[in-house]
């Protein structure tokens, strides 16, 4: 069921934004990765772990660009990510030991 809009992305390049792309995990149904160049780079030329690239996605702000709302990334044992936001990672931190945070994704307009 989908719950609406997360965030904000943009869909044109701008020199404040950076491209992020989708992976599709071809190992879990519906599973995507949403990641930066540096970590597309590493995807593409170390075997894709698994994953293929879909394409670019959106634009957003980086990790530490200090303009926007941290997103934050989760995986699971299963090979799924998640994308949350501050409150939404405080509940997961607690409540789901089976997530693992990876980090700041990005930065985003809500």
């Amino acid at each position: 069921m989908e719950e609406g809009a997360a965030f904000k992305v943009s869909f044109e390049a701008d020199d404040e934004l950076i491209p992020i792309y989708r992976f599709r995990n071809q190992d879990v149904s519906g599973a995507y990765l949403y990641v930066g160049e540096q970590e597309r780079q590493s995807l593409l030329t170390e075997n894709n772990f698994g994953f293929v690239q879909e394409g670019l996605a959106f634009y957003t702000y980086g990790a530490d660009a200090q303009k926007g709302e941290d997103i934050y990334r989760f995986s699971t044992v299963s090979g799924g990510y998640i994308f949350v936001g501050q409150e939404e990672r405080q509940s997961i931190q607690q409540n789901f030991s089976s997530f693992t945070q990876e980090g700041i994704a990005f930065e985003v307009v809500v």
